[in-house]
């Protein structure tokens, strides 16, 4: 599986308009970004399945909450992002030794 692109998110999200093309791609964009961060490297086209869906479900997040995503430790802090989303990318962690 390849990483999830416009017209699969939208469908995840049942949007049909178009215009939040640009927002829902930038945070697909963002969630690649930040999983890079946390240590899951995606190859764009062999991404396994619960590393698209967890794509899908920050991109249903930040798509759903970004004004009012909980922050940790105030304007400054990190977002916090749901539980599951942590709980799919966690098997594809690489650990540093």
């Amino acid at each position: 599986m390849s990483v999830p692109d416009l017209d699969q998110i939208k469908l995840a999200l049942r949007i049909d308009a178009d215009e939040f093309d640009d927002q829902i791609t930038q945070h697909a964009d963002a969630a690649v970004a930040y999983f890079k961060t946390i240590g899951v490297n995606i190859d764009p086209d062999d991404c396994p399945k619960p590393v698209a869906q967890a794509i899908i479900l920050f991109v249903k997040y930040f798509f759903d909450y970004a004004a009012d995503a909980p922050v940790e430790g105030g304007p400054s802090g990190q977002i916090r992002l749901p539980w599951a989303i942590y709980q799919l990318v966690a098997p594809y962690k690489e650990v540093s030794l």
